[in-house]
């Protein structure tokens, strides 16, 4: 059964905040159902933290609890199992583009590399050499073309609507 869990524990790794959540809540029944371990206070946390928006109002809680997660898990006896998926979730985490996430990893990481180092920098270098280009950003080729109708910028207030258009005629 560990070898099921470290297995599930690359789940943690991907850019897919269902997917993460999904696989901790896995690897939670898996513990209490067939091996009969309590859960770590650890994996709780993280379970708790995939399931927090990311909003501007939730970035200052988030980030507080990113770092009250890095205290706990520095405290604590590192087991494989565990420590794996701490680690795992935390490069799972800096997939998500959201400042406040990024910054509370970034507090904690040199407090909590030592408790597994070759992983963490395994994870940095998978992190690092990962495929970025699902998010390039694809722009029209033919937004200035000439001789063209259509209308690219409106507005509701009249006068700005009529300069607008005359700008546009002009060009």
């Amino acid at each position: 059964n560990t070898s099921l869990l470290m297995n599930l524990t690359k789940n943690l790794i991907v850019p897919d905040g269902s997917m993460r959540s999904s696989t901790l809540k896995l690897i939670c029944t898996i513990m209490e159902k067939f091996q009969a371990i309590n859960i770590p206070r650890i994996i709780n946390e993280c379970k708790i933290i995939e399931q927090i928006p990311l909003t501007l109002q939730n970035g200052r809680a988030l980030t507080a609890r990113i770092r009250s997660m890095g205290e706990e898990f520095t405290k604590t006896e590192p087991t494989e199992i565990n420590t794996n998926i701490f680690l795992k979730h935390l490069f799972g985490l800096l997939t998500v583009r959201f400042a406040p996430v990024w910054e509370g990893i970034r507090e904690i990481l040199p407090s909590i590399y030592k408790k597994n180092a070759p992983l963490t920098w395994n994870l940095f270098s998978t992190f690092l050499s990962a495929n970025d280009s699902n998010h390039i950003l694809a722009y029209p080729d033919d937004i200035m073309e000439d001789e063209t109708d259509e209308l690219l910028w409106d507005s509701r207030v009249s006068r700005l609507a009529n300069i607008l258009k005359n700008f546009s005629l002009t060009w």
